[in-house]
């Protein structure tokens, strides 16, 4: 097979929210026939949507990169993403097997956002089954945890069986998607606190980008430290370049929410990127 180019197309037609990662297409040892699939966590730290993903993109001071084919973050609303991180083999099984499959070029990876010390929700499982359906695609029996492919390992950690977890995986190709998770519209202090805190961001950095969506509300984000992404796509769009507070104090000023604004749109339409865009109950990434 090569490189497998087209992880991104089948995740995003399964209807998993997907964004590749820069470089994606030919990372990984192009070496690589992959007739299975294992679940992996990453023990990584216990907040934040990502913090493993460099780590996955580049492996460890012991361990090259990549150490996945794909990366499901850990979202807030339970939506998580799909990062696609390599096309090629990846270092992420090792020494064992699984119903005569060996090695890494025989089996795509996926790594979960999760530390592997508290038990991972069905509805988590359910998102990562729909990520090893669409990414490998074959006979189930082929798709295992990494504690059934080595006794070394004891991911995917906590709860998940392997079969309850090949069966998750049958539903996802059977066309079973998780449910959406519940909106939750934003207070007005909830929005006011998330233009504030990027106001301050401003302040620090100076170099602001404000985009205006279709309902009249402004967003207002650093240039250093943040990104806009379209929902959808993995396209970095720069915007309207601000000329200085004028423009956040016209969202500062805002004095209710934005009519339909509800936190998973704006997660859906914006992702933050960046140490200081932390905002409790926002669009965080990093």
């Amino acid at each position: 097979m090569s490189w497998d180019q087209d992880i991104a197309n089948r995740l995003r037609a399964a209807g998993v929210p997907t964004i590749e990662c820069d470089g994606w297409q030919t990372r990984g040892s192009s070496s690589f026939t992959p007739r299975g699939s294992v679940n992996h966590h990453t023990a990584g730290p216990s907040s934040g949507a990502t913090p493993s993903l460099s780590t996955c993109i580049h492996g460890r001071p012991d361990l090259s990169g990549p150490l996945c084919n794909v990366m499901q973050s850990r979202e807030p609303d339970g939506n998580d993403i799909a990062y696609v991180v390599a096309a090629g083999r990846a270092n992420h099984a090792g020494e064992g097997g699984w119903h005569g499959l060996s090695g890494n070029s025989s089996v795509y990876g996926l790594e979960i956002e999760h530390t592997g010390t508290s038990p991972i929700s069905e509805g988590r499982q359910r998102r990562a089954a729909q990520i090893h359906a669409a990414m490998f695609g074959g006979d189930v029996s082929y798709v295992c945890q990494h504690y059934e492919w080595t006794s070394r390992k004891i991911d995917l950690a906590e709860g998940c069986n392997g079969d309850t977890f090949r069966a998750y995986v049958s539903d996802a190709m059977g066309g079973y998607r998780p449910p959406e998770p519940e909106d939750e519209f934003l207070t007005t202090a909830q929005y006011n606190d998330i233009v504030n805190r990027l106001a301050t961001i401003q302040s620090m950095q100076g170099d602001a980008i404000v985009v205006c969506n279709e309902s009249g509300a402004w967003y207002a984000v650093n240039g250093v430290w943040a990104r806009l992404i379209p929902s959808g796509t993995d396209t970095v769009i720069d915007g309207l370049t601000a000329t200085g507070h004028g423009d956040l104090l016209l969202a500062k000023g805002n004095p209710t929410v934005p009519a339909g604004v509800t936190r998973a749109w704006l997660q859906s339409h914006f992702v933050l990127d960046g140490p200081d865009c932390n905002v409790q109950g926002g669009p965080t990434r990093g």
